[in-house]
């Protein structure tokens, strides 16, 4: 470009030259011929003109290439200025700029000041690949896919953007961002690359440890809700709060743990899982009046966590005082402490509290993921107490409801015996034997009788095998258990069996059992068969028998316990027929659908 410049200049000059020298020449001797007609004169003046030219065109060439020079002069300081500029921009900028060669080794033939900053080399250093080429300094598990990168974008004529990681001058790690082109010929052919690299190392690694601080909070919610899905389906108390230990490690290490529940101002403990066999035989129960740290827990509702528990006087005691010696001796692994509240609606319902080896173990975040774990503990631990007082009320219900049939049926039948048995020992006296004979055939069927109703208590008193195996073998388990033994000939016939959702197996079994019992107390049936279809669309259970059967009207106004079999029927959206004639047996069906 700069020898253009001259050229042209050049060619300005001369043209100008020409142009005047030939003016010159074409009319200077017609001048003076016309103006000076004698001839001495004119050889004079000829001289004269010829010095006169030389004169001239001197002037004209020193003014041309003076006016040339100075237009150069001021493009060449415009152009300084310009460079000046760029190099302090260049060296302000957080990188380095750089123009090199399209070869393996990325051969620089342009760097700038920030290399050295970036790369502890000097710009020299990389230049024509002086002490190092630049494809040495990038990680070498990725030298091949940034030539393979970059030669995609050049080939398409594209700008290119990389990240990546180079190694130092002092062997340090950077990881550094790259954007850079092609420059190509008029003819379109590549002639150098050229961009600019800037170390990017704080981005990136912000960047990971963002990703990696993701991906630990994800697998901490994933398995707190694991762990609160493990928890949240177990209904036993004891069990369930050894369960919430064990699950709570998962989610919080430590070397020992307890559940404590606030009993009357008292924290008591209820489950620990400790590391050795002393510590795991003493109970550490806490008044928290008396100790500040436990009371404050419960005040704000929030984790409490202690670096080392041995400088906590207060809660150090309560531990010495339950054991009866130090902490050294008796738990040696508590160091750090933590106390988190099981809370349920705005009440403390107790603490987890938390023990690790290590001084200063437990951090804000270790709190955190405690109390939300320790949050599905509660309501876990306080629907297993529901559970268990909904068990004891039933357990009461159930006794008090043993009691009257117990009364109702078993007693008075004894009780009758023991009339019959002194009527009959009466009339054996006064020789009566036909009173003696209708009186022990009484007392044959209420004693069968009572025997019945003591054999149906003590079938209902046992666990059922409902939620463990099923309908099909728990009717079974009735039919061997109860109409078998009372001589009554009992069938099972089942047709697609498969398990039911266990709500509507159980209410199916309190129907048939509400039933068979009818057919072994009032039908005096020989022969009972009960048929379960289990269908894509249908389910039908019905109890047939060849008993004394009923007058249906009597029946379904109250007699016979079809009021409560109608009622279950209703629960489950069901549909029930009874069909009875007197003297010819009775059919109960019971259709429900499948898809409830």
């Amino acid at each position: 470009m700069r020898n253009s410049i001259i050229h042209r200049a050049a060619l300005h000059i001369s043209l100008i030259y020409m142009a005047v020298a030939a003016l010159w020449v074409l009319f200077s001797d017609y001048l003076l011929a016309t103006l000076l007609p004698d001839l001495e004169q004119l050889t004079g003046w000829q001289t004269l003109k010829g010095w006169g030219f030389v004169i001239v065109t001197t002037l004209l060439i020193y003014y041309l290439l003076r006016q040339e020079l100075l237009r150069h002069e001021q493009t060449e300081v415009a152009l300084e200025a310009t460079q000046r500029r760029l190099s302090t921009l260049m060296a302000n900028l957080p990188g380095m700029a750089y123009r090199s060669r399209n070869d393996r080794d990325w051969t620089m033939t342009f760097v700038s000041e920030g290399c050295a900053a970036l790369t502890g080399y000097q710009p020299e250093d990389l230049i024509d690949n002086k002490t190092i080429a630049w494809a040495q300094l990038i990680h070498p598990s990725e030298r091949d896919e940034i030539w393979t990168q970059v030669q995609h974008a050049l080939q398409a004529g594209d700008p290119f953007r990389l990240t990546y990681r180079i190694t130092t001058a002092v062997r340090q790690e950077k990881w550094v961002w790259e954007q850079g082109q092609g420059v190509y010929s008029e003819e379109g052919v590549l002639q150098a690359v050229e961009g600019f690299i800037t170390d990017v190392t704080d981005r990136v690694m912000t960047q990971q440890l963002l990703e990696q601080r993701v991906a630990e909070r994800t697998d901490e919610l994933t398995t707190l809700r694991e762990v609160s899905s493990s928890i949240i389906s177990t209904l036993d108390l004891e069990p369930l709060l050894l369960l919430i230990l064990d699950q709570l490690k998962k989610v919080v290490d430590y070397s020992g743990a307890a559940i404590q529940i606030l009993e009357h101002d008292v924290m008591v403990m209820r489950a620990s899982r400790r590391p050795d066999t002393l510590a795991a035989r003493v109970k550490v129960n806490y008044e928290p009046a008396r100790i500040a740290t436990i009371q404050k827990m419960i005040e704000t509702q929030q984790p409490v966590y202690i670096d080392d528990l041995r400088q906590e006087g207060a809660l150090a005691e309560a531990y010495e005082s339950a054991s009866g010696a130090s902490l050294d001796k008796t738990f040696p692994y508590i160091r750090s402490w933590m106390g988190v509240p099981l809370i349920i609606h705005g009440r403390v319902l107790g603490m987890l509290s938390l023990a690790h080896i290590r001084v200063g173990y437990y951090e804000k975040k270790d709190a955190q993921l405690a109390q939300a774990f320790t949050n599905q503990a509660a309501i876990a631990i306080h629907n297993a107490e529901l559970h268990q007082q909904v068990q004891t009320m039933a357990v009461a219900a159930e006794r008090s409801r043993i009691a009257r049939e117990l009364h109702d049926s078993v007693t008075q039948a004894i009780y009758s015996v023991t009339l019959y048995a002194d009527a009959t020992r009466l009339a054996l006296k006064d020789g009566e034997l036909d009173i003696v004979s209708e009186n022990l055939n009484e007392l044959r069927a209420m004693a069968r009788e009572a025997m019945l109703d003591m054999r149906l208590l003590i079938f209902e008193l046992r666990p059922p095998v409902l939620e463990e195996e099923g309908l099909v073998t728990a009717l079974q388990t009735r039919l061997d258990a109860v109409e078998a033994r009372s001589g009554v000939q009992a069938d099972l016939q089942v047709h697609g069996e498969r398990r039911l959702p266990l709500p509507l197996e159980t209410e199916l079994y309190r129907i048939a059992q509400e039933a068979l019992t009818n057919v072994v107390k009032h039908a005096r049936a020989r022969q009972v068969n009960v048929s379960l279809r289990v269908d894509t669309a249908q389910i039908r259970l019905e109890i047939q028998d060849d008993g004394v059967g009923f007058d249906t009207a009597v029946g379904y106004s109250g007699g016979m316990g079809l009021r409560g079999i109608q009622e279950r029927v209703e629960k489950i959206g069901g549909h029930l027929l009874v069909q009875s004639t007197p003297g010819q047996g009775t059919i109960l069906r019971i259709t429900v659908n499948s898809k409830q």
